[in-house]
Parts: structure tokens; sequence; C-alpha cells
């Protein structure tokens, strides 16, 4: 039996209490927060948290000008803020997943967004 995920919301400690549908960087190229990203799936019954970082491409230029090698992992990249954009996207991105695993769409997930619980082995 395949479970079924969803997108439950997204979320920024970064921006306060401001709602991320509504809210626009001070600078519209140039921006990097985390985002919190809620999943369920219909075994789990409570939701998941994943983090990234939502930035521009100037945003990680300047943000890492003094490294001379970057390895990045759940990052999002973006040319301008686009709540509708991105929410559409993510929205998609977990629609599609098709395991029989909550581990196993974790695992899917945490290709794009840091799950607390990756590599976590009793």
């Amino acid at each position: 039996m395949k479970m079924r995920c969803k997108l439950i919301g997204l979320h920024s400690p970064d921006i306060g209490n401001v709602n991320l549908s509504v809210w626009l960087p001070e600078v519209e190229d140039c921006f990097g927060i985390l985002v919190q990203m809620f999943v369920d799936a219909d075994i789990l019954g409570n939701e998941e948290s994943f983090d990234f970082i939502l930035c521009t491409p100037k945003w990680l230029a300047e943000e890492y000008q003094d490294r001379e090698v970057v390895m990045l992992r759940h990052h999002i990249m973006v040319h301008r803020y686009d709540y509708d954009v991105l929410h559409k996207r993510l929205t998609k991105l977990i629609n599609t997943i098709d395991v029989a695993s909550w581990n196993d769409a974790a695992d899917k997930i945490g290709r794009v967004a840091h799950w607390e619980f990756e590599d976590y082995r009793e």
C-alpha cells in the first residue's frame, strides 16, 4: 500500500510573525531565509518539519564570497520571491511521492530540505 503526503504549510522564523504568503524581502534579488516546510502523511496523523534556506544567487555569492569551495545542500534558489510559485512547486514535489513508508518519504523530501531525524538509526 502506498502512502500519500501533503504539504501542510510553510513558515520562516527569520521574518517574525509575518506570513510567508504576504512577506516581501527588503532587497528583491538578494535574500536568504530559513523556511520550515510542514508535511503530513496519511499514515502519520501529525506533521513533520523540514528546513531549507530559500535564497537568491546574489545572496549566495555575497554569503560565501570568502570561501574557495562551497558545498550546498538544503538550499532552494530563486531569482525573486514569489510565494505562490514556491508553494506550488513544493506541493507538486510532495504530492508526487509514491512510497510505502514514512522513512522512504522523508528520505525523498530530505533531498531538498533537512529533516531533524535524517540519518537517525535505533
